[in-house]
């Protein structure tokens, strides 16, 4: 089946950000056999033509549409993307009459709301590399497609959710570089997006990735495959620096370390960066590794480092290990 996967964010601010997820997806389906196609639209300025040539030119059996933020997360200057988003549905759906699949990290927020505001054929929550493909067999063969875990639909009116089990191994690596045009990005400043697991063992109350993303389980991708993904993005596409996206990058720490003395291994040097670690575990021989593996930056919310997150007596350890 030829797939058509659209890549709807076109922010080219801070949310501009090669599509990590929807590339995960495209080698999963592709691997299972599908004919894939992506149309990053963040650097388009002509959309509407843009996915009318697409579509004219491919002619695919499905279009996915990925959707990343629903607003810009600005209380004192609120702009909500989702008209932007049901605009491309709208445009998908004058040029072809192939089912339309929602699915990225902003679709998984709210599922049901968005599923029905976009009028869209379906919709893929959290993890999709695995449920997007049972679909498309679903879809292929011509069967009902409703028992899928992670998949939502119409039905009757309403939407209806078959819950996702966050019970799949996270084996499939981004390979960004294959499926999109990496040189936009880097002129903007974004790193390479990489990820190393999926999910989170902590509860913040402001936090819906353990809950709404991608579970509280731990499901750890090997260190070493990581680190080929990393070496064919140096080789292949001239990457520099690499941008760990966890949850929490340095827990379990086992595994943070094992990936690190494995990059520290690697011939090319390159600079890391990760968008969210715990204060839990960063005691100076942990911070001296992440130098010496080429880490310059990191971003860290301070409260987690409570003892309900940490297990440490809040201003003891926590607080110690916050300045170090």
């Amino acid at each position: 089946m030829r797939v058509l996967l659209i890549y709807s964010n076109q922010r080219r601010d801070l949310f501009a950000a090669p599509p990590i997820g929807l590339c995960s997806v495209a080698g999963a389906a592709a691997s299972a056999g599908h004919e894939v196609r992506v149309l990053d639209l963040c650097f388009r300025n002509r959309v509407r033509s843009n996915i009318e040539e697409a579509i004219s030119k491919f002619s695919p059996g499905v279009v996915g549409i990925s959707i990343r933020n629903i607003d810009n997360l600005n209380l004192l200057y609120p702009v909500n993307y989702l008209s932007e988003t049901r605009e491309i549905v709208d445009v998908v759906r004058t040029a072809t009459n192939a089912p339309i699949v929602l699915g990225g990290a902003g679709a998984s927020l709210m599922p049901a709301e968005i599923l029905e505001y976009h009028r869209a054929d379906f919709i893929v929550v959290s993890d999709g590399e695995v449920s997007f493909v049972q679909l498309l067999a679903a879809l292929d063969r011509g069967v009902n497609p409703q028992p899928i875990p992670g998949v939502g639909m119409m039905r009757n009116g309403r939407p209806s959710l078959v819950p996702p089990t966050f019970a799949q191994p996270f084996t499939y690596g981004s390979h960004v570089g294959r499926w999109v045009d990496l040189a936009p990005y880097r002129r903007l400043g974004s790193s390479y997006p990489i990820q190393t697991k999926r999910g989170c063992t902590h509860s913040c109350i402001y936090c819906l990735y353990s809950s709404r993303l991608e579970g509280t389980r731990l499901r750890l991708r090997p260190p070493a495959d990581v680190v080929e993904e990393m070496d064919e993005a140096v080789r292949r596409y001239r990457v520099s620096s690499f941008e760990f996206v966890d949850s929490v990058f340095n827990e379990p720490t086992d595994h943070c370390v094992e990936l690190l003395e494995e990059v520290i291994r690697r011939p090319w040097k390159v600079t890391l960066a990760a968008t969210s670690l715990t204060p839990g575990n960063l005691d100076p021989n942990m911070l001296d590794l992440m130098w010496r593996t080429g880490f310059r930056s990191f971003s860290m919310s301070p409260e987690s480092a409570h003892a309900g997150d940490t297990g440490f007596p809040v201003g003891y350890r926590a607080e110690r290990r916050l300045r170090a």
